[in-house]
């Protein structure tokens, strides 16, 4: 089991930390798990809080690829954004 942060285990600056999924949500629905690392959002690489509502709002109502790190892999998956 590795107990260094996210970013230290990946070695990169990018990506969002998810720290919470709730119930009945896309990110819910698409198996988006507590510890897993959003690197992009369609084409749009995440850095901070800033690019990633930008990359909600862009996408708002459509269905997008997300790469995402879960369990020291990288995986994509698809998700429809609440409009």
């Amino acid at each position: 089991m590795n107990f260094r942060p996210p970013r230290q285990q990946r070695e990169s600056n990018k990506g969002i930390l998810i720290q919470v999924v709730i119930k009945n949500t896309p990110a819910f629905y698409a198996d988006i798990l507590n510890g897993d690392v959003v690197l992009k959002i369609g084409n749009i690489e995440l850095f901070d809080v800033k690019t990633t509502q930008d990359a909600i709002a862009e996408y708002a109502g459509k269905e997008v690829q997300i790469e995402i790190w879960q369990n020291g892999n990288n995986i994509n998956k698809n998700v429809k954004f609440n409009p």
